[in-house]
């Protein structure tokens, strides 16, 4: 088991050989260490388990969540008392200004096998193009935040791979290097 290093904002980080040294020496990890909070914005929120987990690991501060759903938005209210709450991803079109993280667990719907397998097009899985129009509209390639996409493993399969393709493209358009899980 990993020690984990003590940050000046309270969190701590467990340095993974290879994996972790890179990551304390970027800006993320030199922030923590200097005892920086970490401001973290979560869209397709649901009841906030990815920005609950941020700040559980970082010590981060959610300080924007979007959810559509009326029951999750009460949950969200509850865990995040400070956090601003948007109800509609189609109407967040900026990343607010100091945003270090943000989260963006967009719907599967159309991508799981269970579901309608519309693919990224799809009415909900498509959603997903508001995350990249909302960064391209942040200034400055340094200014952008880390990126944190979730969604199921059948969108590499289902349509050839048609909408890991798509978010790909994306991601290196907007200048991001990427690694998937």
């Amino acid at each position: 088991m990993l020690d984990p290093i003590p940050c000046l904002a309270g969190a701590s980080v467990t340095v993974w050989p290879g994996v972790g040294e890179r990551w304390l020496s970027g800006t993320l990890g030199k922030f923590l260490l200097m005892g920086g909070t970490v401001r973290a914005v979560g869209l397709f929120a649901g009841i906030g388990g990815i920005e609950l987990g941020i700040q559980r690991a970082l010590g981060a501060s959610t300080t924007s969540l979007c959810e559509n759903w009326a029951p999750a938005q009460a949950v969200l209210r509850s865990q995040f008392p400070e956090a601003v709450i948007e109800p509609d991803v189609r109407a967040f079109d900026r990343v607010p200004g100091g945003t270090q993280i943000l989260s963006a667990g967009f719907p599967c719907t159309d991508l799981s096998q269970a579901g309608r397998t519309a693919g990224i097009t799809g009415q909900h899985s498509g959603l997903v193009v508001h995350v990249f129009d909302a960064l391209r509209k942040v200034r400055g390639k340094k200014n952008r935040p880390w990126l944190l996409i979730e969604n199921v493993q059948n969108m590499l399969a289902l349509d050839q791979g048609r909408a890991m393709d798509y978010l790909v493209g994306e991601l290196e358009s907007l200048g991001y290097r990427w690694a998937y899980r």
